[in-house]
């Protein structure tokens, strides 16, 4: 961190605060994985043992709702 290498001044609790931007950050990127690719997500959840009942009309598709496969 720039704070404990170079000594830059920092408002109090900053650490905290960049931790929790983090954390936000981290819980944005995985609701819009899951969002993109919904049928992976509830595969996932069911290997782990959750139950998990698609919508009635399926699983969403087309532009933006599947990641290709590498």
């Amino acid at each position: 961190m720039l704070v404990d290498e170079f000594g830059i001044d920092a408002a109090d609790q900053w650490e905290s605060h960049l931790a929790q931007g983090r954390q936000d950050w981290r819980h944005h990127q995985l609701a819009a994985a899951i969002r993109d690719n919904q049928k992976h997500a509830a595969d996932t959840l069911a290997g782990l043992g959750y139950t998990v009942e698609p919508p009635l009309e399926g699983f969403p598709e087309g532009p933006g709702r599947q990641v290709s496969s590498y």
